[in-house]
């Protein structure tokens, strides 16, 4: 049987993943990275965990495994999934708001 939802959260965990090790092993190799650059980095990292997760649980759900889905949910693992997500977005929004205020990028020009 064919999912969608459990190929989507596959493709997209591979995708995060992969870009995650690409992004920082680029990062490691040229010894600096913009904030933007590293940004991305840790933005894949939480995307890739957080689909993984769903991957589990739907593949436990696919299963049958209806105890090993309840475990999970009520798992740390399951509760923190959107953290890591959470936290780079907020770094970002913040930051790009913190660019705007010091350029005075939010005046009209003239």
């Amino acid at each position: 049987m064919f999912d969608v939802a459990l190929f989507v959260y596959i493709w997209t965990s591979l995708a995060c993943w992969y870009g995650f090790g690409l992004f920082l092993w680029w990062w490691i190799r040229q010894k600096k990275a913009s904030k933007v650059y590293v940004y991305m980095t840790f933005l894949l990292a939480g995307i890739g965990y957080a689909t993984s997760m769903a991957g589990v649980s739907r593949v436990f759900f696919l299963g049958g495994d209806y105890n090993a889905v309840h475990r999970l949910l009520d798992s740390r693992l399951w509760e923190y999934r959107l953290f890591p997500m959470a936290i780079i977005l907020t770094v970002i929004v913040v930051r790009m708001t913190m660019r705007i205020k010091e350029n005075k990028l939010w005046r009209p020009k003239k």
